[in-house]
């Protein structure tokens, strides 16, 4: 009986040890799944606040971004804020300055997306530690305030305004002419055939300094003490794109072009013509050339944003370029403009939504050239940095013309419409048959043939070439102190953040 009491008392043993061992495992593993979930836990609630760190970072970013550009001189408009402000939206960048967590390194990846509505962009933060990630988004809405106190734009009212001398031999213009040289003699009619349909405005009214032959009479007229030939507007600092992806077209599966290739556009095969090729500009793009030959034609689909390329030769040998959309497009020329044959940009219109920018100046000895002859045709306007302007043989223009350059030349039957042409460091001559219809500002005028000049307004008043960006108000002071300084506000763009809300994972 002894030995059975013994027997049950070890069994007894046997299964209370089994029972402790059960439950001790139980409670371990119980508690290290609870040790795990809290950590779990820790690094989900650490990668959320990864992320909306990162998100914070971007946000300050670019609110510097906006203000900085803002500031920029060469930003005198919203189109010119907002076209600037999108270089800016395609960032993606690591933000990693965080302490590690068991020799990990936590990390959040950063983006920014444009939305549709103007304006408006999405911040995107994704934070990760190990495997664990959170995505956090937030809306910014960006609202421009004028950066200029509203004002008037006026230009003296003349048909050529000069700073120096200004010589007619011969031709026809049609409106007053002024001139802020007070030197004797500065204004001369030496003879010939010229007409001049207007007055001649001059410092203080003086006679003395219009000198004209005998038989040629002028009235002469004291000209505004507060009108001034302001500077130049900052030459915009070019910016930086990327090259597109190659690209082939084809008519048939026998037929095809390489349009795109090695960041060259190729506008020189009867394809692009057959397939109705159209460069769509979902981005802004850069080209070491864009090339155009045999009269084809490259349709540019802006949509209806504001979207620049950046090209260091456009060749337009024969060819043409025409805008398709609502939205604006600006071209920025690093090294040089070819136009032959009967090229055209833009032809027929509307002239507000081209800007084209010509960068460099060349070689003392050699410098750069801007040639528009034959039946060559730009609608839109101009502003080469420093380089000279040659119209010739029926070239013709319409829109704004900005040059830092010394010589511009309008000559052989070239037209120009109504429009601006403010050379203020550059001899303007005019011969052969030339027309303006518009208003020259300028160092120097020499018209030595039968070129003729029809006093008109611009009627392109806004933008990076145009009256506004000279910043000429109607209401500057007596003394003449006005010049080009920018009337500022004090203001800045209104800048309008959402909640930060948690998103599905973002691809990165």
């Amino acid at each position: 009986m002894r030995q059975n009491e013994r027997g049950y008392m070890l069994v007894g043993a046997l299964l209370i040890i089994v029972l402790l061992f059960v439950v001790g495992l139980s409670l371990t593993t119980l508690a290290s799944f609870s040790l795990k979930n809290a950590s779990d836990e820790r690094n989900h609630q650490s990668v959320y606040y990864i992320a909306e760190a990162g998100l914070n970072h971007l946000a300050n970013e670019f609110e510097k971004a906006v203000s900085d550009i803002y500031e920029d001189e060469t930003i005198r408009s919203e189109d010119d804020f907002f076209q600037k402000l999108e270089q800016f939206h395609f960032l993606k960048e690591t933000y990693d300055t965080f302490e590690k967590v068991k020799d990990i390194q936590p990390y959040a990846k950063l983006s920014i997306e444009k939305t549709d509505q103007k304006g408006v962009y999405r911040l995107f933060s994704t934070g990760y530690i190990g495997e664990k990630t959170r995505t956090v988004s937030q809306l910014i809405k960006v609202e421009w305030n004028g950066k200029q106190a509203e004002a008037k734009y006026e230009l003296p009212p003349f048909a050529v305004f000069t700073s120096g001398n200004f010589v007619m031999n011969n031709g026809t213009i049609i409106g007053d002419i002024g001139t802020m040289n007070s030197s004797i003699g500065a204004v001369s009619f030496p003879g010939g055939g010229p007409r001049l349909e207007g007055k001649v405005y001059v410092p203080q009214g003086n006679e003395e300094i219009v000198k004209t032959a005998h038989y040629i009479k002028v009235e002469v007229a004291e000209i505004d003490a507060s009108y001034q030939i302001p500077d130049l507007p900052p030459f915009p600092e070019f910016p930086s794109f990327e090259c597109p992806k190659d690209e082939t077209i084809a008519s048939s599966p026998y037929n095809s072009h390489q349009v795109i290739k090695d960041c060259h556009l190729y506008i020189n095969n009867w394809i692009v013509d057959q397939t109705n090729y159209t460069l769509a500009l979902t981005d802004n793009l850069k080209f070491k050339e864009m090339r155009f030959t045999s009269n084809y034609t490259l349709r540019i689909d802006v949509g209806d944003k504001n979207r620049a390329i950046v090209v260091d030769h456009l060749n337009i040998q024969n060819g043409h370029i025409e805008l398709l959309g609502t939205g604006s497009l600006t071209i920025y020329v690093t090294d040089k403009i070819t136009l032959g044959s009967g090229s055209s940009v833009n032809k027929n219109g509307d002239i507000s939504r081209l800007n084209i920018f010509l960068k460099g100046t060349g070689s003392k000895h050699n410098r750069k050239e801007l040639k528009i002859a034959g039946s060559q045709k730009i609608y839109g306007s101009l502003y080469a940095e420093d380089a000279d302007i040659h119209f010739s043989g029926g070239g013709g223009f319409v829109g704004n013309i900005f040059t830092g350059g010394k010589n511009l030349i309008i000559e052989g039957g070239s037209t120009i419409t109504t429009q601006l042409i403010f050379a203020p460091q550059a001899d303007v001559r005019m011969a052969g048959g030339g027309n303006l219809k518009g208003m020259i500002v300028a160092n120097h005028f020499n018209n030595t043939g039968g070129a003729t000049i029809t006093f008109e307004e611009p009627f392109v008043l806004t933008g990076p070439i145009s009256p506004a960006a000279l910043n000429i108000s109607g209401n500057q002071p007596e003394d003449g102190s006005g010049g080009s300084n920018i009337g500022g506000t004090g203001n800045m763009p209104s800048i309008h953040k959402g909640n930060i809300r948690e998103v599905l994972a973002k691809q990165q």
